[in-house]
């Protein structure tokens, strides 16, 4: 396999891969010998560099730290194997060097390498160069020239690839992975995001590479006893061996994210947060297809701009491999205990869902596991901060060795969460503005400079296109930006509005936007424990399943990874133009009753409540009996069709289901219909009392977590409410509505 792959549907991705049906066994029996053979030392290079002197980023070495856990705790890597390099340790010499040292020199044929960068990417002029192409991408050291103000580098530091690939050529082991979480277009910040590319302005051509590299590539190249010919043959091959991943496709962008907490690459979290979660018996191909969706979902939500993961393999034909060329050596899991002084234990959350994190501070209760995934005792989590956090291990024994693995039992939201809202330092009347929103109910004003926001409220501009629901928006108009100033529809107002007044006319989507984050957290598919699954498919023709979402521990093999069937585009996401009929299936494999709840959240941010809507006995509308499959919409039952309309966007919708009666949440449903005239099988849409759903909700699900919290002898904080895995399902379908 010698060919750039894009990371799309898993079923389109095996296509192109050739594994067709006929071939699925053959290559689940290659997949099972690969996983059987004798694993030999574990190599890592991990280099971050968020000091670049004029265009720091910020989330660059939390890759690296979140690459490190994950392969020591659950890829089984020595700490003395794997070898970082930060900021200005990230010299090009000390990288080179590095990879010289430690990897080529110490590298046996049997054993596992693996390379990560983050940082700036680069174009060069590359003086040999193939595919038609003038140029090479390139790595930015901390070293290297990103030039003054008008005044761009002729020359540059930087590494090529042309470089990386003599360095994988030489080490001695077939089984190579090398990760590249920058890019080479689109530089600078946008929003709260920044864009991983030296940008190297005024340059009317691209930087020649530096004498000392071009000398450096001919002394591999002639240690490898190849001609200059020879050197270009094997490039125009492909990769030099392995599995090489990049973040982004070419001239696409590798994003510096917001994660509100954390500061990370979109795609080094995300991989390494799948990765925590997957099962032992997933292909490298699927499980970066899954991963290739959710960075496409974060960088089109937060931004307009594409990010679409790819890889590159030089495999044998049909070999199919796991992913760093080794299965995990551990459980699937949130958290793993990095310290303990006994009852204390220092804790590392690289497991959790950027969305979720908030929800795993204070009372969130762990289960601890040994390495066969039994449960040995409970973990209550004290504190935490970013990434890591101390817990105590509950119960009379002794907390165990590091290394111990932590799922979720219970987590923690708190009462009080908020809605944050960035200013954009061009807003007229800054103190007005902040008084208006500190005056709404959990809404929280703040710089767009401190970061950790969930919308900015800005004017358009005429580098921002209007929304397409709102085409008549004029430049100057007040609205809400995504994280990435991606203009939110519905949102924006004329001309000459004050601040203050746009804030008072967004006061009921404020509310919306409030409900939608406070459903977001709740969202569990990968640690609930109940047999659930959603699907969505079109009415007529077409798809027989477009997406289909399913809880992974609901009685299921520890195996399993985060499961998810798409029929999606490149664009990452399933994809469905206007005026085309759905419909959503939610399966109870669960022996007793669920409660079920489906809420839709619309491109512009408005909540759709599509069921239970029998607003005069809703308890017995969302009751599902076991074994029993829910169709929402179904004729006869309701008075609505779920027919796509504009605006054109992103549609999420939310599947909740609960084994404990929602007494208080149905009761507030049912009000708000009766209150709203809304006759049964009618959609509550777009109402302002969906926050005091939701928190209804959240209070119904804390009842069920106080019996789990006091069973083990734990007092319930009075502003936390809990939310118990065992009692609740939370999935999400993502499509995209198209014109």
């Amino acid at each position: 396999m010698k060919r750039r792959q894009l990371l799309q549907s898993a079923g389109g991705l095996l296509a192109a891969l050739g594994l067709h049906e006929a071939n699925l066994l053959r290559q689940a029996q290659d997949y099972r010998q690969a996983l059987a053979q004798p694993a030999g030392r574990k190599l890592a290079l991990l280099v971050g560099i968020n000091a670049y002197g004029s265009q720091p980023l910020q989330g660059c070495l939390t890759d690296v730290a979140l690459q490190r856990a994950l392969l020591i705790h659950r890829f089984g890597f020595h700490p003395d194997d794997v070898l970082t390099l930060s900021d200005r340790a990230a010299t090009r010499d000390g990288i080179l060097a590095a990879f010289e040292t430690h990897l080529i020199q110490k590298a046996k044929p049997e054993d596992v390498v693996l390379f990560h960068f983050s940082g700036h990417g680069s174009r060069l002029q590359d003086p040999t160069p193939i595919d038609g192409r003038s140029f090479n991408s390139a790595l930015v050291p901390i070293d290297s020239s990103l030039g003054g103000s008008g005044q761009p580098p002729a020359t540059v530091s930087d590494i090529m690839g042309k470089t990386l690939f003599l360095l994988m050529s030489a080490l001695q082991t077939e089984q190579v992975t090398v990760v590249l979480d920058s890019c080479y277009s689109g530089g600078g910040k946008r929003g709260t995001t920044v864009v991983r590319s030296a940008v190297r302005g005024g340059q009317r051509q691209l930087p020649r590479p530096s004498q000392a590299e071009l000398a450096y590539q001919d002394s591999w190249r002639e240690r490898l006893g190849w001609s200059r010919a020879e050197l270009q043959q094997r490039r125009q091959a492909g990769v030099a061996k392995g599995v090489v991943i990049t973040a982004a496709g070419p001239g696409q962008v590798a994003l510096d994210a917001d994660f509100g907490e954390v500061r990370a690459g979109a795609f080094t979290y995300l991989l390494t947060q799948y990765l925590w979660q997957q099962g032992d018996q997933e292909p490298l191909e699927q499980a970066l297809a899954t991963v290739g969706r959710s960075t496409q979902q974060y960088a089109q939500d937060v931004s307009t701009r594409l990010q679409t993961p790819e890889f590159e393999a030089n495999l044998p034909a049909g070999q199919s491999v796991p992913m760093y060329f080794l299965p995990p050596t551990a459980p699937a899991a949130e958290a793993v205990i990095t310290g303990r002084s006994d009852p204390e234990v220092t804790i590392w959350f690289g497991g959790v869902d950027p969305r979720s994190l908030v929800a795993f501070g204070e009372n969130t209760v762990l289960d601890v596991l040994d390495s066969q995934g039994n449960t040995q005792g409970e973990v209550l989590v004290r504190s935490r901060q970013g990434l890591e956090g101390t817990g105590r291990w509950l119960g009379s024994g002794r907390s165990g060795p590091t290394g111990i693995f932590l799922q979720e039992v219970i987590r923690g939201i708190p009462q009080n969460l908020e809605l944050r809202i960035g200013l954009d330092p061009s807003l007229d009347g800054m103190a007005a503005v902040q008084e208006v929103l500190a005056a709404l109910p959990r809404i929280e004003p703040r710089p767009v400079s401190l970061g950790g926001v969930d919308y900015i409220l800005a004017p358009l501009t005429a580098d921002i296109a209007a929304p397409a629901s709102q085409p008549g928006a004029r430049t100057g108009a007040l609205g809400l930006f995504s994280p990435g100033l991606d203009p939110l529809p519905g949102s924006f107002g004329v001309p000459g509005e004050s601040p203050a007044n746009a804030v008072r006319r967004l006061r009921t989507k404020l509310q919306q936007l409030l409900a939608v984050r406070l459903l977001k957290v709740m969202l569990n598919p990968s640690s609930s424990r109940l047999q659930v699954t959603a699907t969505m498919h079109p009415v007529a023709g077409g798809l027989d399943v477009a997406a289909n979402r399913l809880t992974v521990r609901g009685g299921r093999s520890a195996g399993n990874s985060p499961t998810e069937v798409a029929a999606t585009t490149a664009a990452g996401r399933v994809q469905l133009p206007v005026d085309t009929e759905i419909q959503f299936e939610v399966t109870n494999q669960e022996p007793r009753h669920l409660f079920i709840s489906l809420v839709v959240i619309a491109p512009d941010g408005e909540l759709i409540l599509i069921y239970p809507n029998n607003w005069a006995a809703p308890e017995d509308a969302a009751r599902i009996p076991a074994a029993t499959t829910l169709q929402i919409p179904q004729l006869g039952r309701d008075r609505f069709s779920l027919v796509l309309r504009p605006p054109t966007g992103v549609v999420e919708t939310l599947v909740i289901a609960s084994a404990v009666p929602l007494r208080e949440a149905l009761r507030v449903m049912g009000q708000l219909g009766t209150e709203r005239g809304l006759r049964g099988g009618e959609p509550l849409v777009g109402d302002s009392g969906m926050v005091t759903l939701v928190d209804s909700l959240l209070s119904d699900f804390n009842q069920s977590a106080t019996r789990g919290y006091r069973g083990l002898g734990i007092e319930p904080l009075p502003d936390i409410q809990g939310i118990d895995s065992r009692d609740v399902a939370a999935l999400s379908i993502v499509f995209e509505v198209i014109a």
